[in-house]
C-alpha cells in the first residue's frame, strides 16, 4: 500500500524565513527555480544565528588581533621599564697595537698611556638608587599596560556590538524585501486588472496611468529595499573579516527579554563602574600621575655602583696580567637649561588632559544610558510612569485628551556608527 507524505499546516519558517504558505501563495515554479540556480552555483547561503556570528567576529576580525597585540606590546614596555632596576653585565675583549708608552693626545681631557695588548674582562654595574624616578616608571609602564588591556576589552565588546548591530539591521532590511516584493506583485496583479478593463472599455487610460505610476513607485521601493539588504551582508560579512560578501541566511533564535530597571541612576552607576573604556582612561590617568612624578625626579641624585674583572695573555711588560676594580658613582644634577622644568610641566599637562577625558567620558557614557533608558520605557509599559488624573470625569473621546496625554509614535534609537577599521 502505498504511503503519502503529510505536509503539517502550522510550522515555524526555515532559515530562509519562509513557509509553506507564503511559498504556495507566490510563483512556485520560481521559487524552484531560484534553488536549482543557487545549488548549481553554490551561492545558497548558509545558515548564522547570533551567537555564531559573534564567535566568528571574535575569531576573525582583525580589530581584536590589534587589541591583543598592543596590549602584548604594552606589557613588553613594562619590563623595558624594569630593567633600569636590575644589574647590567658584559663581556669585553681588546686587541691593541700602539707605540709603546705613547699617551692618548687628542679626544678627551685625559691622556692614558698606551701599551700593545690583548685582554677579556667583564663589566657589571647596578643602580643603587634614584629617588624613585626608575620606580615611577616602572608603575607608569604598568598603568599604560592595564589600559591597553581595557582597550582590548573595549574593542571587543564594540565588535560584538557592530555584530548585534548588522545583524538585526539584516533581519529588517530583509523583511522590508519581502514586503517590497509583496506590494509590487499586488500593484502588479491591479494594473493588469486595470488593464484588462480599459481594454474592454471600462476604465480610462488615467486610471491605467495611475496604477502604472504606484507599480513604479513599488519597484523603486524594491530597489532600495534589496540594496539596502545587500548593504547590510556587505557591512556583516567585513565585520566578521570576510574580504567579500558573505550570503547569510540569519536565523533569529528567540530569548527571554528583562525589561529595564524602574531607576536608571543604578544603571548608570552600573556602566561607570564596569565600562572598559572608563577603566582605561582612569589607568591613563595613574599612568601620566607616575610619568610626571618621574619627571620631577629628574633633579634629583643617581647612584651606581660598577665593578670590571679581566685577563691580559698578551701585554707589555708594564701591564699585570689581570686587572679589577669596584665603586660607586654619584651623578648630581645641577644645571640643565629649563630642560627638566619644561619636561614635568609637560606632563603635569598631559596628566590634566587625561583628567579632562576621564570626565568627558562619564558625562557621555551617563548621558547615553539614560538615553537608552527612556527609549525602552514606551516598549515596557510597567516601567513608565502612571498619569495622575485630576478631573472627575474623563471624556471618552481622545481627542478631547490634552496634547501631553496623547500617545506619540517612538522612533527607533539610532545605531552608534562603530568605526571598524
Amino acid at each position: 500500500m502505498p504511503t503519502t507524505r503529510r505536509k503539517p499546516t502550522i510550522g515555524a519558517p526555515g532559515v530562509d524565513g519562509q513557509t509553506f504558505e507564503m511559498i504556495e501563495s507566490g510563483d512556485l515554479e520560481k521559487w524552484l527555480e531560484g534553488i536549482r540556480e543557487e545549488l548549481r552555483g553554490k551561492t545558497y547561503g548558509r545558515a548564522l544565528t547570533l551567537a555564531q556570528a559573534e564567535a566568528l567576529a571574535l575569531k576573525n576580525n582583525p580589530q581584536i588581533s590589534i587589541g591583543k597585540l598592543r596590549a602584548l606590546a604594552a606589557h613588553q614596555y613594562v619590563r623595558e621599564a624594569r630593567s633600569a632596576l636590575l644589574p647590567n653585565a658584559y663581556l669585553s675583549v681588546t686587541a691593541v697595537d700602539s707605540n709603546p708608552g705613547s699617551r692618548l693626545a687628542a679626544g678627551g681631557l685625559n691622556n692614558p698611556i698606551l701599551f700593545p695588548r690583548a685582554a677579556a674582562g667583564a663589566t657589571a654595574s647596578q643602580l643603587i638608587t634614584d629617588f624613585g624616578r626608575s620606580a615611577n616608571l616602572l608603575s607608569s609602564s604598568a598603568s599604560q599596560a592595564s589600559a591597553e588591556d581595557q582597550n582590548s576589552a573595549a574593542t571587543t565588546a564594540q565588535i560584538i556590538l557592530a555584530v548585534d548591530q548588522s545583524f538585526y539591521n539584516i533581519l529588517d532590511t530583509k523583511a522590508l524585501v519581502l514586503v517590497a516584493q509583496q506590494t509590487v506583485d499586488s500593484r502588479q496583479l491591479l494594473v493588469d486588472k486595470i488593464k484588462a478593463l480599459t481594454d474592454a472599455k471600462l476604465k480610462s487610460e488615467l486610471d491605467l496611468s495611475f496604477a502604472n505610476v504606484d507599480l513604479a513607485r513599488g519597484k523603486l521601493l524594491l530597489l532600495e529595499a534589496r540594496n539596502n539588504y545587500q548593504t547590510s551582508l556587505a557591512a556583516l560579512s567585513a565585520i566578521l573579516g570576510y574580504a567579500d560578501e558573505q550570503d547569510f541566511q540569519l536565523v533569529e533564535e528567540q530569548a527571554a527579554v528583562t525589561p529595564p530597571e524602574l531607576d536608571v541612576l543604578p544603571l548608570i552607576q552600573q556602566a561607570l563602574q564596569q565600562r572598559p573604556e572608563i577603566l582605561a582612561l582612569q589607568y591613563q590617568v595613574q599612568a601620566a600621575e607616575k610619568f610626571s612624578s618621574a619627571e620631577y625626579d629628574l633633579w634629583r641624585p643617581t647612584v651606581s655602583a660598577l665593578g670590571v674583572v679581566g685577563e691580559a695573555p698578551v701585554r707589555d711588560n708594564h701591564i699585570p696580567n689581570w686587572y679589577g676594580a669596584v665603586g660607586v658613582n654619584i651623578n648630581i644634577p645641577v644645571f640643565y637649561g629649563s630642560l627638566f622644568h619644561a619636561r614635568a610641566k609637560a606632563a603635569d599637562l598631559q596628566t590634566e588632559v587625561n583628567r579632562q577625558k576621564l570626565a568627558n567620558l562619564r558625562n557621555s557614557i551617563a548621558r547615553d544610558v539614560r538615553t537608552s533608558w527612556q527609549d525602552t520605557r514606551p516598549v515596557w509599559p510597567s516601567t513608565s510612569p502612571k498619569p495622575v488624573t485630576t478631573s472627575v470625569s474623563a471624556p471618552s473621546s481622545n481627542s478631547a485628551r490634552p496634547n501631553s496625554e496623547k500617545p506619540k509614535p517612538t522612533s527607533p534609537t539610532p545605531m552608534p556608527n562603530t568605526n571598524i577599521a
